[in-house]
C-alpha cells in the first residue's frame, strides 16, 4: 500500500525567509537570490529528515512536490513574495529528481 506523507513545512519555510536580503536597483528593492542559499540548505535538511523519519527515501522515490503560497500579503510585501517563490524554486531545482511532479498553488482568500 502506498502512503502519502505530508510534511508540514509552512512554518519552517516562512521562518527561513528571514535570512533573505535585498539590494536596491533604481530605487526598487530586489531580492539578492544568493542570500537564500542558507535557507534552502536548511529547508532541504528539514524535508530530508522528515521524509527519512517517515520511512521514505527522496533519492530513490519519486515525490509529488506541492508548493502552496499564501498570497494575501504579497501586495504589501513584494520582496517577501519574491523570496518565497525563489526559496521554492531553488528547493525544487536542488532536491527534485527525474519523475517528480511539482505543483504550485496560491489559494484565494
Amino acid at each position: 500500500m502506498n502512503r502519502v506523507h505530508t510534511v508540514p513545512l509552512a512554518v519552517a519555510a516562512s521562518s527561513l525567509l528571514y535570512g533573505a536580503h535585498a539590494q536596491t536597483s533604481a530605487g526598487k528593492a530586489e531580492l539578492a537570490r544568493e542570500s537564500l542559499e542558507p535557507s534552502v540548505d536548511r529547508l532541504i535538511q528539514v524535508v530530508s529528515g522528515a521524509v527519512s523519519e517517515a520511512g521514505g527515501d527522496l533519492a530513490r522515490s519519486q515525490a509529488p512536490w506541492v508548493m502552496a503560497f499564501s498570497t494575501g500579503h504579497y501586495k504589501a510585501d513584494p520582496l517577501g513574495a519574491q523570496a518565497a517563490r525563489e526559496l521554492a524554486s531553488q528547493f525544487v531545482a536542488r532536491q527534485a529528481v527525474t519523475g517528480d511532479q511539482v505543483t504550485a498553488r496560491a489559494p484565494g482568500r
